[in-house]
């Protein structure tokens, strides 16, 4: 196996139960990811479409013996991440003949992530994988962790397993190839873990001015330190709960409604980005942990504040309530049909697995309808 990287100042780390999280730039990338996957003619990388075009060239400039032959690209979206996927990156290992000393290299968001994870983890019952996430989502959150998974009948990551990569390299330089909304999705899920988990952090970023005309100045910020700060996060409560039985669940705060509402509309033309629906969903969960478990009335409108700033506003109808709840009803985090939500007592205080009736759910949507 080859040996991992030393520490220097362009290659700061963190570690998760053994799996490195390299921080490096385009000067250092090459080096990093040789001293991962070893010999390339036993490796392969899973992109998509637009990942190909934009960030796989500098990948292949680093290996020029890493021909097209060992590519797989998808296509690019949430609608990708199914069994038919899933299948297909199968056949496509089989057919090249990997074996167990091959490496999956994932190179995408969090789409790409959760999927080439699984496929890896499960083909000969587990071959190596490293992750290069090239969307903020995906550095700050969606590779980090272990957790990989599809969806089954439109419903949100219903099979998958548990598994670290062999390491997972973060190059914020990918982030100059988003679009404005795809770099704004992100920021969701950093404000989601500032909300549960890190109440000084919250502090820090709350008053942040999402606007495309300051993109450089927030690159710089998250290049810096906001990514780093919301990877710390996350690998300490995984760290402490890796199978997701407690306090992992914090991290889900925004997204059971967040997941409904993003699935309301997926493979339409009003498809909501990930982020959005999740900057939705911890609105209306917020406006639930106020009546739950006693938010304090000011932090609810300091999060109010925030995220209907810098977020757009996600449109759905009073009609569509109902089919919200019962996509909410298919929620990992329910126990004997009762819906369970991870909710704020405050803001970096997160309460996981509280048991939240319907009619209190539709209080919180139609509440978020009646906002401006």
């Amino acid at each position: 196996m080859p040996s991992p990287p030393k520490n220097t100042d362009n290659n700061k780390i963190i570690s998760l139960h053994g799996c490195p999280i390299h921080f490096t730039d385009e000067k250092h990338f090459g080096r990093q990811i040789s001293a991962f996957i070893g010999e390339t003619e036993k490796n392969f990388i899973l992109t998509d479409v637009n990942t190909a075009k934009l960030c796989l060239p500098l990948v292949r400039s680093q290996f020029p013996g890493f021909d097209e032959s060992r590519v797989i690209t998808m296509e690019a979206g949430e609608g990708e991440k199914n069994m038919s996927s899933l299948h297909h990156i199968w056949n496509f290992l089989l057919q090249h003949r990997a074996g167990r000393d091959s490496c999956l290299v994932n190179l995408g968001g969090g789409m790409i992530t959760d999927l080439g994870g699984f496929a890896a983890s499960t083909y000969k019952r587990g071959i190596r994988f490293v992750h290069i996430p090239t969307s903020l989502m995906g550095m700050a959150d969606a590779a980090i962790g272990g957790k990989t998974g599809i969806n089954i009948g439109g419903i949100k990551n219903q099979a998958g397993t548990f598994a670290l990569p062999q390491a997972v390299i973060v190059m914020p330089g990918f982030l100059k190839t988003l679009l404005w909304h795809e770099l704004l999705s992100g920021f969701a899920e950093i404000f989601k873990a500032a909300l549960a988990l890190d109440h000084s952090f919250w502090n820090k970023i709350k008053e942040l001015s999402l606007s495309e005309t300051k993109r450089a100045a927030i690159i710089s910020l998250l290049e810096n330190s906001i990514i780093r700060r919301s990877i710390e996060i996350k690998a300490e409560v995984v760290a402490s709960d890796f199978r997701d039985q407690g306090k992992r669940q914090c991290l889900n705060f925004g997204h059971s409604i967040g997941h409904a509402l993003e699935l309301l509309e997926q493979g339409t033309a009003k498809e909501i980005p990930h982020g959005y629906a999740v900057a939705a969903g911890m609105l209306c969960e917020a406006f639930i942990s106020n009546l739950r478990c006693g938010l304090p009335a000011k932090q609810l409108s300091d999060i109010e504040k925030c995220i209907s700033i810098n977020f757009p506003k996600t449109h759905f109808e009073e009609k569509d309530i109902e089919g919200i709840i019962s996509l909410i009803r298919h929620d990992k985090k329910n126990v004997n049909d009762k819906v369970r939500m991870s909710l704020l007592k405050a803001a970096g205080t997160c309460v996981p697995g509280v048991e939240c009736p319907e009619a209190l759910i539709r209080k919180g949507l139609s509440s978020y309808l009646k906002k401006a």
